[in-house]
C-alpha cells in the first residue's frame, strides 16, 4: 500500500514539475493544438467612428474603411470592390447628355 502511495505521489510531483517548467520554458501552443503564430503587426489598429457601406449595408469603422468624396460627401466602403460597384451604378444612373 505504501508502495502504491509513494508511486501516486511521484507521478503528481513528476507532472507538476513537468507542467511547470513547459510554462517556464515551452513554447505556446493554441488551444487547437497547433503553434500560436507569432504577432507579424501587419493588422490595422481599429477605431474612430462605425458606419454602413452605403452599397453592401455592412457597418465598417471609418479608421479602415475605404473613402470616397463625392461633391462634398465622404461614404465609406468596407472595400475597394463594394466602392467600384458604387461608382459603376452611379454612372450608368445619371442621364446621359446627347
Amino acid at each position: 500500500m505504501t508502495f502504491l502511495l509513494r508511486f501516486l505521489l511521484f507521478v503528481a510531483a513528476f507532472y507538476l514539475l513537468r507542467k511547470l517548467l513547459n510554462r517556464l520554458f515551452g513554447k505556446r501552443v493554441a488551444s487547437s493544438g497547433r503553434r500560436a503564430r507569432p504577432a507579424t503587426g501587419t493588422r490595422k489598429e481599429i477605431s474612430g467612428q462605425t458606419v454602413k457601406d452605403p452599397q453592401c449595408g455592412t457597418y465598417v469603422a471609418t479608421s479602415i474603411a475605404v473613402p470616397l468624396q463625392v461633391k462634398g460627401k465622404t461614404y465609406h466602403f468596407c472595400s475597394t470592390q463594394c466602392r467600384d460597384q458604387f461608382l459603376r451604378e452611379a454612372d450608368q444612373s445619371r442621364p446621359s447628355v446627347a
